[in-house]
């Protein structure tokens, strides 16, 4: 069964990691089996062989239905994407960080993923905000995307 969030979810992170400008910076996805532990390699706060201070996670899409009246034919106009960007800013400005501050990282993500064609299901990605995120421990942005489910759900 296909399912397609996950799909946008997952290609979303590929296209982030296939950018030379993330070499350096772990893209996760809240799938992940251990994603508190990899959240801990990314930060710097367990042992890691590469940079660390900083990491993307795409989050999980969420969507609500437009005014589609046809039974049984949902149509999810406002298919809503999110890639927070956490950074350790101590860790990150040192000599094991990247050196990519939190803002920089979140408009590369905007800037790759603005308009990107996503699978066939949805219509392009749209950037609607970069916001900052209260946290008490990281600095934390989320960058939001928009699209529409396009196609026919198949449950098959």
């Amino acid at each position: 069964m296909h399912d397609p969030l996950s799909a946008l979810q997952e290609a979303v992170a590929a296209k982030l990691r296939e950018q030379p400008f993330f070499c350096d910076v772990p893209v996760l996805t809240e799938r992940l089996q251990d994603i508190q532990a990899q959240i801990d390699k990314a930060l710097g706060t367990i042992a890691n062989e590469g940079k660390s201070g900083i990491f993307a996670l795409v989050l999980t899409p969420t969507c609500k239905t437009g005014g589609c009246q046809t039974p049984g034919e949902p149509y999810f106009d406002n298919v809503a994407v999110a890639v927070e960007i956490a950074e350790n800013v101590t860790i990150n400005s040192g000599a094991t960080g990247t050196q990519k501050p939190a803002t920089l990282v979140a408009l590369a993500v905007a800037k790759v993923l603005h308009l990107y064609g996503v699978p066939r299901e949805f219509s392009p990605l749209d950037t609607k905000l970069i916001k900052l995120v209260p946290n008490t421990d990281l600095l934390v942005y989320h960058v939001e995307f928009q699209c529409a489910l396009i196609a026919q759900l198949d449950l098959t």
